[in-house]
């Protein structure tokens, strides 16, 4: 079963812990931009690479989404914006 442990690393910051089973398998940074607003920048998200191409990056794009407004800096290596344009195809962001 996967599960997110999100976790406060400074005043808007915040680290969540991917874990499947009990065993990470990945881990994400997101920051709100202020207190008031319902908008997180993802800055990345890590997935361990036995365990890519998983789903584990989309359940956490999911699980974000259904709490908040994504945005994106657009920054990503080659296997991040091959991901990145599959979540639009897929029509999940």
């Amino acid at each position: 079963m996967v599960r997110f442990k999100h976790s406060t690393v400074g005043i808007n910051d915040y680290y969540c812990t991917i874990l499947n089973d009990n065993e990470k398998v990945g881990y994400c940074k997101y920051r709100i931009d202020n207190d008031w607003s319902n908008d997180i920048y993802i800055s990345f998200i890590f997935i361990n690479e036995n365990k890519r191409r998983l789903g584990f990056g989309t359940k956490l794009v999911k699980e974000l989404k259904s709490k908040y407004n994504l945005l994106w800096d657009y920054r990503f290596t080659a296997i991040g914006r091959k991901w990145y344009e599959s979540l639009i195809e897929f029509k999940i962001i």
